[in-house]
């Protein structure tokens, strides 16, 4: 055993193109360095309302309609956390399975002992509505409907829109997995009856890993609050929801504040620019210079395997608008602007 010095680390700065964490911005990066604050601090109250309200926003979630607010805990928290309150043994619960997160949402169910009815689809083509709804049709008791709007591992997107209006006026809560799909492609909750979402900040959001936002629906929260507690305490709705929002706040756990400061300066960027799908069609033709890039650099070509072109974030998303599609590429660098990817790539597309 030797007694030098140990060195400190050195990441050198490089280009993130897996489905996530994303590159993120200067701005991201100098509020995740900005000094602590301690947990109970009344300044800190301030920005966790700011925060849970700007998260609805980006949710798209109506002021009103239930709770929204982040989990300090990467995605899965988020997943786990609505499952445990919205899930008891013996509950009946539908799972559209494409890809490796739906395949988890049936084994965090299963966990929380619940009857699990698997609806699949081969990787890389969508489950069907269709087939969702003739499952319901099937369980017309299940308690809880749960599909991934962008399956991370594949890139294919749920027409989330459509299950939400042929769900509407039914008592089974819809549940969506959101990790890859907010501040990306629309997402819409209110508008597409949408009970329980949850998402990650270090994809499209373009934050580092660390915090799941989650939004719940109105009549979701009041069935929590009528059910005995979760079988969980760390990620209980409610409590967090006590220490989040309610004021005088009730302490539940000890909040990294760092991570508060960053997704905060994330979503005020998202938020600022009129949020990333206003600039979809600006983004389009520098996304597609971005695969012509990649091509090059990775011998990449969008006709390869949806492996490769996945973990590349240069495939299509399979039943999603070509527009959203596109613009993927650009939001997985976190750049935020034509000019910014322009300058990232050293390409003279105009925008």
């Amino acid at each position: 055993m030797t007694n030098s010095p140990i060195e400190a680390i050195n990441v050198e700065p490089r280009l993130l193109c897996g489905p996530g964490p994303a590159n993120i911005s200067p701005d991201v990066l100098s509020a995740l360095s900005k000094p602590l604050l301690g947990h109970l601090d009344p300044d800190m109250y301030e920005i966790l309302t700011e925060l849970a309200a700007m998260t609805a926003r980006v949710y798209q979630r109506d002021e009103g309609d239930g709770v929204t607010l982040p989990i300090s805990a990467t995605g899965t928290s988020g997943m786990e956390a609505g499952i445990a309150a919205l899930v008891e043994p013996g509950s009946t619960v539908i799972i559209g399975v494409n890809g490796y997160f739906g395949r988890r949402l049936v084994e965090i169910a299963s966990r929380y002992h619940a009857n699990v009815v698997e609806v699949e689809a081969d990787w890389g083509q969508a489950v069907t509505n269709e087939a969702l709804l003739e499952a319901l049709a099937a369980n017309p008791d299940a308690r809880l409907m749960a599909v991934v709007h962008a399956e991370t591992s594949s890139g294919v997107r749920h027409d989330l829109a459509e299950l939400g209006a042929a769900m509407k006026g039914n008592d089974t809560f819809l549940m969506a997995d959101c990790v890859t799909s907010l501040g990306g492609i629309e997402v819409a909750l209110s508008d597409w009856g949408v009970d329980y979402a949850y998402s990650c900040s270090q994809k499209c959001l373009a934050m580092s890993p660390g915090m799941s936002p989650i939004s719940i629906s109105q009549r979701a929260v009041d069935f929590m609050r009528s059910q005995p507690k979760p079988n969980t305490f760390y990620l209980d709705p409610q409590l967090l929801e006590a220490y989040w929002l309610t004021r005088p706040p009730a302490y539940h756990h000890t909040l990294p504040s760092p991570l508060v400061f960053g997704l905060h300066e994330a979503l005020r960027e998202v938020l600022n620019e009129g949020s990333r799908l206003a600039g979809l069609a600006t983004l389009r033709p520098v996304a597609t210079c971005r695969l012509r890039w990649l091509s090059a650099t990775w011998n990449c070509s969008p006709t390869l395997p949806t492996s490769c072109r996945s973990s590349l974030r240069c495939s299509s998303l399979k039943g999603s608008t070509e527009p959203a599609s596109r613009s993927r590429c650009c939001a997985s660098m976190g750049l935020r602007s034509a000019a910014a990817c322009r300058a990232r790539l050293r390409c003279g597309a105009s925008a």
